[in-house]
């Protein structure tokens, strides 16, 4: 009686390895992309819209519908994969048809609905299949910044910035350049800032070895006439004139501030003295007086100015 329960005992445990395989993991990333993660013995998800059939000497790997495979990587149960190893006669050399990414562990990048691993099922560890739709495809690996031109004077500042998604994950890694230091510069914060008159190429490129990038057209173009006071360049001198050079004598100077303009005594430096003529310009008047500073007290109260810049 007990050899009887043993054996049913034995053949529940074989129905339940052969019969409820755990299934492959799925991960849902943005936009309409998917990366499944297939072991051999588990069971892809039929919502996944990825069949894989092992053969004899190969793995095929296919998706129906809109869906298209991008990527695949994956890795041996001995030996992690290095593609480039050839000279390592324990590891496979792939197909010439598979188009691999050189420099990394892909072993197939592309668009495709159908792709062939030439592995057997034995031989693998773990396959990564990353998928999406074609509009998916097309709006994704590419990298997007915030100005495509620009046109600045000299001394002028303005900060670039840029983002990019890969396989439906926002990523993270630029590295800001530019071919022309002479006309600018730019500082891995993406503060661009003006030095001289003439044309670049403001580049960002991504850091994960794929080498996406988008640019930017720079020029430089001739410092036209300041008229003194107009801070904000809007072709008046107002009361926002004023506050912008109050926020510059306190050390906090904003994006596309003219320093030329907010020097009224023309010495190189924004103190209160400077605030005090611009004031003057507004009311009028053609020398400091007791009117603007009594002005500049009755709206900003007392100014301590920062260290001079």
């Amino acid at each position: 009686m007990m050899r009887i329960k043993n054996l049913i005992a034995m053949f529940f445990m074989v129905t339940v390895l052969v019969n409820g395989a755990t299934a492959s993991t799925e991960t849902a990333n943005l936009n309409g992309w998917k990366t499944v993660v297939w072991t051999p013995g588990t069971e892809v998800a039929p919502e996944s819209g990825l069949s894989i059939e092992c053969l004899q000497d190969k793995v095929i790997l296919t998706v129906t519908g809109d869906i298209f495979m991008t990527r695949v990587s994956g890795s041996l149960w001995s030996l992690d994969v290095d593609i480039n190893d050839n000279a390592n006669p324990d590891k496979p050399v792939l197909a010439p048809s598979i188009g691999a990414t050189e420099g990394s562990n892909d072993l197939w990048t592309g668009k495709s609905q159908q792709v062939e691993i030439p592995w057997t099922k034995d031989m693998i560890r773990e396959l990564t299949v990353v998928m999406a739709d074609e509009a998916s495809i097309e709006a994704d690996r590419v990298v997007t910044l915030s100005h495509e031109t620009v046109e600045m004077q000299p001394g002028e500042n303005i900060r670039l910035s840029a983002s990019y998604t890969l396989e439906g994950v926002p990523q993270t890694g630029i590295v800001w350049s530019i071919d022309n230091t002479d006309v600018a510069e730019i500082d891995q914060t993406g503060l661009l800032v003006a030095a001289k008159e003439g044309t670049a190429t403001v580049k960002a490129t991504t850091t994960d070895g794929r080498n996406l990038y988008a640019t930017c057209a720079l020029t430089v173009v001739k410092k036209e006439a300041v008229l003194p006071g107009d801070v904000n360049n809007d072709g008046v001198v107002a009361v926002n004139d004023v506050v912008l050079a109050i926020n510059a004598v306190l050390g906090q100077t904003p994006e596309g501030f003219v320093h030329e303009a907010a020097d009224m005594s023309g010495d190189g430096q924004i103190m209160v003295n400077d605030v005090v003529l611009m004031i003057n310009v507004i009311l009028g008047v053609n020398s400091s007086s007791v009117k603007a500073r009594k002005f500049l007290e009755d709206n900003f109260g007392e100014i301590v100015p920062s260290s001079p810049k």
